[in-house]
């Protein structure tokens, strides 16, 4: 006997009830499971060393004998390492001892990423967790990553422009030749930090210039290319520690274009010692950024000191 037109009714009822249920579970796991912003992941990254997925085993516990268990000491088996911006250990699939403060928040077979400092490195890493991101789905570790990255790039650009800032000049260039060091005073206060390298350059574009000669320390920025080469080339001093007692090294090779973040040689005058021609200095190796970061440098504004020169006549297409 088929069934009652009213039975089947309730039937579908249950059923859409049934999948209503199921949607609003599914919707709670999304909402539970938020991802931090690019801006709280910046700040957290200040503190955070490691950085890995991988599922909570046991709580009150540690991976290493050498440590003391404790009710908020757990162990981890990590699955997944993020190396942005460089690794900090190969120890993937490998269990860690973790401390955190609730550890009620990830219970034993919770999948997570955690975000941690280092505590102790023996046998296994042991780091302090401050924060732990949930991650039930592949597009929400999708998302966390492309987050972290972000912010790596943003803590990135801050820094530099924080050095640009502080500069005198900032300029594109290649490296024509680099010359022994050579002492800067006659007494020299250590081994290295007085002993000093020529750099010539052939000077690119000029994207920050300061005229240190008035109070106003505003930085003009521009993108400038001189119009002949012998005022594209330029003399600057680097500490003997960059690039001559690193052989091979890739801030500060021949033939190499960077962007350098420079100092007047106003603020060292025994520089002068070396070469009284060099117009500034690299303070440290900081201060030598691959051509790729010119991007973060910010929009260029009308540069006051360096100007393009008027269009010659000769210079446009023959009509």
């Amino acid at each position: 006997m088929a069934p009652s037109s009213t039975c089947m009714k309730w039937y579908e009822r249950l059923q859409i009830a049934a999948l209503m249920i199921a949607i609003s579970a599914f919707s709670a796991a999304e909402i539970n499971a938020q991802i931090p912003s690019v801006d709280s992941l910046q700040t957290l990254l200040k503190r955070a060393t490691y950085v890995f997925q991988g599922t909570v085993t046991r709580w009150g516990a540690v991976a290493d004998a050498s440590l003391a268990a404790t009710p908020r000491t757990g162990v981890v088996h990590v699955s997944r390492i993020f190396s942005c911006p460089q690794q900090v250990g190969a120890f993937g699939n490998q269990n860690v001892t973790i401390a955190y403060r609730n550890p009620s928040e990830a219970p034993a077979g919770t999948t997570a990423w955690f975000l941690g400092t280092g505590w102790s490195v023996g046998n296994h890493i042991a780091t302090t967790v401050v924060s732990i991101v949930r991650t039930p789905t592949e597009s929400h570790v999708d998302s966390l990553l492309a987050n972290l990255r972000a912010a790596i790039q943003l803590s990135a650009k801050d820094a530099l422009r924080a050095l640009v800032r502080a500069a005198d000049v900032v300029v594109l260039a290649t490296v024509d030749t680099i010359s022994n060091p050579k002492y800067a005073a006659y007494s020299p206060r250590g081994e290295y930090a007085d002993r000093w390298s020529r750099v010539k350059l052939t000077v690119d574009s000029v994207r920050v210039v300061r005229d240190i000669s008035k109070s106003d320390t505003t930085a003009f920025a521009g993108v400038w290319v001189a119009p002949r080469d012998s005022f594209r080339q330029i003399t600057i001093l680097a500490p003997a520690t960059i690039g001559y007692y690193s052989p091979g090294s890739s801030q500060l090779t021949e033939n190499a274009q960077r962007i350098f973040v420079l100092d007047s040689v106003i603020h060292r005058p025994n520089l002068r010692k070396v070469d009284s021609t060099a117009i500034a200095f690299i303070p440290s190796d900081r201060n030598i950024r691959p051509v790729a970061e010119a991007s973060m440098l910010g929009e260029a504004v009308p540069n006051r000191t360096f100007a393009m020169e008027p269009p010659h006549e000769c210079s446009q297409p023959v009509r």
